[in-house]
């Protein structure tokens, strides 16, 4: 039984083990899960980095060019983690436990091995085999030299982002190999070393050369101590040959110094190669760097060198034993190299702390002392004599310095003590001497390091028992015990106090602290950053050991010193950056007592808003950033029984700096800070959790959604954080000197207005009202906004009854006093005016009554000064008297009306000059009373912002015009007064000269209250066809690119409104009908009505409009009207389509639809033509056009809300090509993407002309890519019609038309880009078949050819025509030589002579040539060409055209080019020579008057070059010699053969550098 319970029992247990182990398996699952995320890592590049290094130290690269490549990716993916070099901790051990093996085994222990290797080779081995193994060895051997460089550079980059004391912890630490490194590092420095010395001296060499001065004798002076130094190396080496492996050692050392003493010698004869950063025989800093931080970590082995190496016993003080130990090694090499310029004199600085802080290194460390205290003595002492400061001196002080502070800070204090006073006092006067010489911005900052060091030394090591450390509260106490154990500490803490008392007595401080102190504190105003920043660590640190009076005095020093004068004008932002950092490093270590709080907090609060203006900018960031800082500090330290009654001011204020802030960074700390504070102090902060969930770290980086989402949320609390933060706005961010943050604090303002109206209204509106007033242009401008935003918040909310009639007039007194200001007419005009325009526009929207004669309403102090307000007001009426008078004389000069603003003073003047003075004094004066009315004075402003020349300004004003119209518009006097103002502005559109007020003019009549003015047909049309007069104004004083624009954004409110009003009579129309025959009357009614009628016209203007290609300096201007034409389109269309009738009339027999459909509205004709224009633009070359034309077609043919347009042509196909729901990543901007679609719209007839006439834009561009994308496109197009030839055939034919039509209708502005587009499509031989065939559509091709044959002749001062149609004349005459046709060949012909005899540009004569040259007919007897019947004659014609420099002078050409014309029976182009003489006289042989004549010239060059000597020999006789003349004249064609020849090469590539438009023609 018992055997069956066991059996039992096991079979019961077997599912139970089983289960525990899959139990076990799932826990391990979710264990290893666990690890990956907690160690999951954001480095996205982890794996690729590990691949890359496994492939670098495995010498798996082929060649050097992907060794490099590899190694510049891997140093670009670690220097991206500079700013979180934490990431990388998790893969460093990955990273550089391989480079270091790698390292070790292929470099160190190989220079360094005990065993010499002989190799022997066979004799059986061919010499070309042992040459290929040759070849191989050294291309691993580079390949390997240039890996092990790499993975130095690649450790150094890692020591660079993550710091190299976490670098070094991962390198190899294993104490025998200690000797190996350090043999590497001694001799990559010598080698380093010498490289430097080869450089100093080259360029010595450089500089020699240029100054002629002989270094021959310096050169032998310094090859002889090269090699007395070489010596000395030999005979130190020999001496310390001890034992066996010392001897192997040393030997090894002698090989390896030879060796690089043959490398520096052939390293001279390459001396080019010293800067090639990837040569692999040139040693690199970064390898001595990284060897001396690994013989850093070295050299703290617990073990004694002599166990090491027996070289290093140990000797007596006297440094008894003369053996070359490891320490005199190491300080040999680090005294060497702490006057390196590079990062090496760092990594030796480290390396000498280390060594000389080991308990068995006293002595050399007081020898290093001593040596150190010497060194400064003897720099202070050059710097003393006045002699040139030396860079070597000062980088000896600042490695000095540097070891020095490390080893003061590492080592044991009592192995310092007593400090050396005498290093002490030569540190000191060392900076003096530096300060004198200017390099104490150099070594400022290691000195402050040092100089703290010696401080702690000289002090108590005990930390300042009088500090405040932080109770934590003990967990599950009840309050009585928790003030009992209170009660008992500060019993406990007296006690000690007076014992510290006591023993503060019995310490003394040296008096040097004092000299200390006092360079610290004023290294705290230091203008460098890292200084203060430094400053207030040390600071801090010696604080900490001083006792608790002095210490409260430094600390009061602090307070007293650094944040003097006002923080907003006069204060020193280095002093009070400097002391917000000091007082937050005294607050982290607890010596700011809690007693020092209620003078800390205020002067925190005051440098969180620092702000200094400096002109266009402003100073105080990094001040506002350390009193961030502070916060934190405090949050961290105090209790919240001490901080709890400042806790509410600092966190609101944070709250307002993350918020409000210009600068990021000061936002995110302000942010963190107070996230601190909320963590630290819970419950003591109100709503802080919500509060940092919603306003957190990242959230305020956005600058636009802290002024606007956060300050709503933020304004939700209105007990705690409300005040202060409308506050903030109110007085102090509105009026910020930035433009964008006044904007956006005018904003926040809005958005706080919408929570608390009543707060605004009655505390800060009256504030905010007289800064309006402000001399200061930022503050009136912040004012002027600030209150539009109030006005226009109160309107949205029905808040408006809460405005006090007093408020009201308040500002309509601004604008009043405004508008008379200096200031706005002066540099800050602008900006005035625009917020004055917002005013005035919010005043509208709220509607406040503008019946009010405004000078009745007086301040309080203006009873006495109304005498001194009626002379101003007389004064600015006679200047506006003066100011009509001029108007008046100019406007008769130039024959034109005078226009006048119906609300000026000005209007009242009469055209007779026999008016009494008395009636202008009447009239003065009843019209001073009216202008003094609210409405006049706003009407008059805006008139005059409306000529103001700032578009903005304009646009602006003529905003707040609609809305006064449409507000203020009842009575009959102001609609006829808006009349008088359109009569105005019509005739200023029509006859002002002055552009600006066109442009204002054109916006206002846009701007006109057309709905509830109620305007006649006669004034809408008046105004629309001024405005279409303005666009298509021809007068160049009258044409304007943004009149233009304006009045087109003008029309489309007009025909808006237009439409508005067709739809509503057509409704009225329909409920009056009620027999059915009257629809077919109803029809011919609408289509002959005149709004119909206006709004045609307006359409047809808009489509006249799309062909405007203005050009100016600014580029294409045309490309604006053009784009907002077609937009303005494409709105009328949706408008019909939205608003239009879809309901339909039914009747006993039939039904039918309205008359107000999109087909009735726009034919088929009016979208045939709009649609054609879109394809026109969308093959132009610039991508704004083409995307705004391709998304308008898309939304045509897919439009279907309520219902889609039917009448456009071919609309089924279309949509084929254009799809509706686009590729994601589809772009109309990209031709490659964008042209092959819209080219498959050239198979549909209605669109292939204005297509192709758009892609000719692209076609002759010169844009390379964008030829090449129109090119393909064009290809990929003829290629979808290879399956059907006739199809094809058709399609070529039909587009060869097209090509053809564009001929006959090129404009000037398409000229060029039309020769070029036609020869790209020839070069893809396309429409070769036409020609070479003899078909009967032969005619197109040659047709074109004589087009473009006559528009050469007519524009033959055209350069870049010229030389755009070589080619095109070329091709023609060189791909169809061969042909037949006669027609091509003989035109071609002709066009290419014609080229030949332009007399003006040399360049387009020889370009011309090298293409006649190309022809292999010309200079064959041939009875089809025009060689007068002669066998001789091709010879002597190949003769002239290879024997004539045609880019010379008109004079060496002019007769070459006759005989060649003459042999080609060219007598049209001799007549043209004969017609267009060159300017300047030639001196020209006898005419030739026959052919005989002209072969015996071209056979004997000889005689004509005599003969032309001879007469040029004769014309200079008066001045120089004959000889001499000769021989000058054969030089200068000498010279002119050699630049000819030069120029030759580059004749084909003229194309690329010539801009399209230029209209300065020079010779080339």
């Amino acid at each position: 039984m018992e055997n069956d319970e066991d059996f039992s029992l096991n079979s019961s247990e077997k599912p139970i083990e089983s289960s525990i182990v899959n139990f076990e398996e799932q826990q391990q699952q979710q264990q290893q899960q666990q690890l990956q995320t907690c160690q999951k890592t954001f480095v996205q590049e982890a794996p690729e980095l590990t691949i890359l290094i496994d492939k670098l130290i495995q010498l798996k690269h082929s060649n050097k060019d992907e060794l490099i490549t590899n190694t510049t990716r891997i140093i670009y993916i670690i220097d991206q983690y500079l700013e979180q070099p934490t990431l990388l901790d998790i893969h460093l051990n990955d990273l550089i436990q391989p480079l270091i093996n790698f390292i070790k085994s292929n470099y160190i222990n190989t220079n360094n091995t005990t065993t010499t290797t002989t190799t022997t080779t066979t004799t059986t081995r061919t010499t070309t085999t042992t040459t290929t193994t040759t070849t191989e060895t050294a291309t691993e051997t580079a390949i390997k030299k240039l890996s092990i460089k790499n993975s130095f550079r690649i450790i150094y980059v890692l020591s660079k982002v993550r710091g190299f004391k976490t670098i070094v912890k991962l390198f190899q630490h294993e104490a025998i190999d200690l000797l190996p490194v350090l043999d590497q590092l001694e001799i990559s420095y010598h080698q380093w070393v010498n490289i430097n010395k080869q450089r100093d001296r080259l360029n010595e060499i450089s500089v020699s050369y240029s100054s002629g001065i002989n270094l021959k004798n310096s050169f032998k002076q310094e090859q002889k101590e090269e090699q007395e130094e070489q010596k000395e190396q030999v005979e130190e080496n020999n001496n310390n040959n001890n034992n066996n492996n010392n001897n192997n050692n040393n030997n090894n050392n002698n090989n390896n110094n030879n060796n690089n003493n043959n490398n520096n010698n052939n390293n001279n004869n390459n001396n080019h190669n010293f800067d090639d950063e990837y040569n692999e025989n040139i040693i690199s800093w970064e390898e001595v760097y990284v060897l001396a931080l690994w013989v850093s970590l070295l050299v703290i082995i617990p073990f004694k060198f002599s166990s090491l190496d027996s070289a290093s016993g140990e000797g007596g003080e006297d440094g008894g034993d003369q053996l070359k130990s490891i320490s005199s090694r190491i300080l040999k090499l680090g005294k060497l190299a702490l006057s390196d310029v590079s990062k090496i004199r760092d990594s030796f600085s480290e390396l000498l702390s280390k060594l000389l802080n080991r308990p068995d290194m006293k002595f050399e460390q007081k020898q290093f002392i001593e040596w150190c205290t010497n060194s400064i003595q003897l720099i202070s002492n050059n710097q003393n004599n006045q002699n040139n400061s030396n860079q070597n001196n000062i980088l000896l002080i600042i490695g000095i310095y540097s070891t020095l502070a490390t080893m003061f800070k590492k080592g044991n204090r009592l192995d310092f003590l007593p400090i050396d006073m005498n290093l002490y006092e030569k540190i000191m006067e060392a900076n003096k001497y530096l300060s004198l010489s200017g390099s104490e911005r150099i070594t400022k900052k290691i000195f402050l390091k040092l100089l703290q060091r010696i401080a702690i030394i000289m002090l108590p090591p005990v930390s300042a028992s009088w500090r405040y450390q932080k109770l934590i509260k003990p967990l599950l106490l009840k309050g009585e015990l928790i003030k009992q154990i209170n009660n008992n500490n500060r019993k406990r803490e007296e006690g000690e106090e007076e014992e510290e008392e006591e023993d503060d007595d019995d310490d003394e401080i040296p008096e040097e602290i004092d000299e200390i102190l006092e360079e610290i504190m004023k290294s705290l105003k230091d203008k460098d950053t890292i200084i203060r920043w430094t400053s207030a660590k040390a600071i801090g640190r010696i604080v900490n050991l001083l006792p608790k009076d002095m210490g409260d005095q430094v600390i009061g020093l602090v307070i007293e010193q650094m944040f003097e004068k006002n923080e907003f004008i006069d204060a020193d932002p280095s002093a009070w950056h400097g002391g917000c950092l000091a007082l937050a490093e005294l607050a982290r270590r607890g010596l700011l007592l809690p007693e020092r709080l209620d003078i800390v907090v205020p002067l925190v609060i005051r440098a969180l808003f620092f702000d200094i203006i400096k002109g266009t900018y402003s100073i105080g960031s990094h001040v506002r950033d350390s009193a961030c800082y502070l916060c934190w500090a405090l949050a961290r330290t105090y209790h919240n029984s001490i901080l709890s009654p400042y806790l509410l001011t600092i966190c609101r204020n944070l709250v307002v700096v993350s918020l409000y802030d210009r600068e990021i960074n000061c936002r995110k700390s302000a942010s963190a800070a107070f996230q601190e504070m909320v963590g630290r102090h819970q419950g003591l902060v109100p709503n802080g959790i919500e509060i940092v969930t919603t306003a957190d770290f990242f959230t305020v980086g956005n600058k636009n959604n802290s002024f606007t989402t956060l300050t709503t949320f933020i304004g939700k609390f209105q007990i705690d954080y409300y005040p202060i933060v409308i506050k903030h706005l109110a007085t102090i961010k509105i009026y910020n000197w930035d433009l964008e943050i006044r904007q956006l604090a005018s904003k926040s303002i809005h958005l706080l207005t919408n929570i608390n109206a009543k707060d605004i209204i009655n505390n800060y509106l009256p504030l905010i009202i007289p800064n309006t007033q402000s001399d200061l242009v930022h503050v009136k401008h912040g004012a002027s906004l600030a209150i539009s935003e109030i006005l226009i918040s109160l309107f949205e909310n029905n808040n408006i009854n809460l405005l006090s009639d007093n408020l009201k007039m308040m500002i309509l007194m601004t604008i009043k006093n405004t508008k008379n200001e200096k200031l706005f007419k002066g540099k800050g005009g602008v900006l005035i005016r625009i917020g004055m325009c917002k005013i005035i526009y919010s005043i509208c929207l709220v509607e406040f009554s503008l019946d009010k004669n405004l000078s009745e309403i007086k301040k309080p102090t203006e009873s006495n000064c109304s005498s001194s307000s009626n002379g101003n007001e007389d004064r600015a009426a006679a200047l506006k008297l003066k100011i009509a008078m001029l108007k008046a004389k100019t406007a008769s000069q130039i024959n034109k009306p005078i226009i006048t603003p119906p609300s000026s003073k000005a209007s009242t003047i009469t055209t007779t000059t026999t008016t009494t003075t008395n009636n202008n004094n009447n009239n003065n004066s009843n019209n001073s009373n009216d202008n003094e009315i609210a409405f006049n004075i706003i009407l008059g402003y805006l008139n005059e912002n409306l000529n103001h020349p700032n578009e903005e300004v304009q646009k602006e004003a003529s905003k707040a015009f609609e809305l006064l119209f449409s507000k203020y518009i009842s009575s009959n006097e102001k609609r006829s007064l808006l009349l008088e103002l359109i009569d105005s502005h019509c005739n200023t559109l029509k006859f002002d000269i002055n552009r600006s007020a066109r442009r204002g003019s054109s916006l206002l009549l846009g701007s006109l209250p057309f709905n509830s003015a109620n305007l006649s047909y006669e004034h809408l049309s008046k105004v629309v066809n001024e405005l279409i007069f303005s666009i298509f104004q021809d007068d160049p004083k009258f044409k304007d690119i943004e009149t233009r624009v304006n009045s087109i954004s003008s029309l489309y409110k007009i025909g808006i409104y237009i439409l508005n009003l067709i739809f509503k009579n057509q409704k009225e129309n329909e409920k009056e009908q009620e027999q059915e025959e009257e629809e077919e009357e109803e029809k011919e009614d609408f289509k002959k009505s005149k709004n119909y009628n206006l709004f045609i016209k307006i359409w047809n203007c808009l489509g006249l409009a799309t062909n405007d290609y203005s050009i100016d300096k600014r580029g294409d201007i045309g490309s604006w009207v053009r784009e907002l034409s077609c937009k303005v389109l494409f709105d009328f269309i949706k408008f019909i389509i939205i608003n239009q009738n879809s309901t339909t009339t039914t009747t006993t027999t039939t039904t039918t639809t309205t008359d107000l459909s999109i087909e009735n509205l726009i034919n088929e004709k009016m979208i045939t033509e709009f649609i054609s224009k879109l394809f026109q633009l969308s093959g132009e070359k610039l991508d704004k056009i083409r995307d705004v034309a391709c998304k308008i077609i898309h939304q045509l043919l897919w439009i279907e809300n309520p219902s889609s347009i039917n009448n456009i042509p071919h609309k089924e196909e279309l949509k084929k090509i254009i799809i509706k729901d686009q590729d994601v990543h589809f772009n109309w901007f990209r031709t490659e993407e964008s042209l092959p679609l819209i080219c498959k719209v050239l198979k549909f007839n209605c669109y292939l002309y204005p297509l192709l006439f758009g892609l000719f834009s692209s076609l002759g561009g010169t844009s390379k890519y964008l030829i090449n994308d129109s090119i393909q496109s064009i290809k990929q197009y003829f290629s979808s019609f290879n399956i059907d030839e006739k199809e094809r055939f058709e399609k070529i034919i039909s587009f060869s038309k097209a090509i053809l039509e564009i001929t006959f209708n090129t404009t000037q502005r398409m000229i060029q880009p039309t020769f070029r587009s036609i020869y790209n499509l020839l070069s893809t031989h396309i429409f070769d078949f036409l020609i070479i065939n003899n078909l009967n559509e032969k005619y197109i091709f040659e047709t074109i050819l004589f087009n473009c044959y006559q528009i050469i002749e007519s524009n033959q001062d055209d350069i870049y025509l010229l030389l755009n149609s070589i080619e095109l004349f070329s091709y023609f005459f060189i791909q169809f030589e061969n042909n037949n046709n006669e027609y091509i060949k003989h035109y071609s012909l002709n066009a290419l002579l014609l080229l030949l005899s332009n007399l003006k540009y040399p360049k387009v004569r020889k370009l011309a040539s090298d293409q006649l040259k190309k022809s292999t007919k010309l200079f064959i007897n041939d009875n089809n060409n025009n060689n007068n019947g002669d066998d001789e004659t091709p010879s002597l014609i190949k003769s002239l055209i290879f024997n004539t420099k045609w880019d010379d002078s008109v004079d060496l050409v002019i007769e070459p080019l006759k005989s060649l014309l003459l042999l080609l029976n060219q007598k049209h182009l001799l007549e043209l020579l004969s017609d267009n003489p060159t300017k300047k006289p030639i001196p020209l042989a006898p005419p030739i008057t026959s052919i005989e004549e002209l072969k015996d010239k071209i056979q004997n060059p000889q005689k004509q070059s005599d003969d032309g000597d001879r007469l040029i020999n004769n014309n200079n006789n008066n001045n120089n010699n004959n000889n001499n003349n000769n021989n000058n004249n054969n030089n200068n064609n000498n010279n002119n053969n050699n630049n000819n020849n030069n120029n030759n090469n580059n004749n084909n590539n003229f194309d690329d550098n010539l801009p399209e438009d230029s209209q300065d023609l020079m010779e080339i």
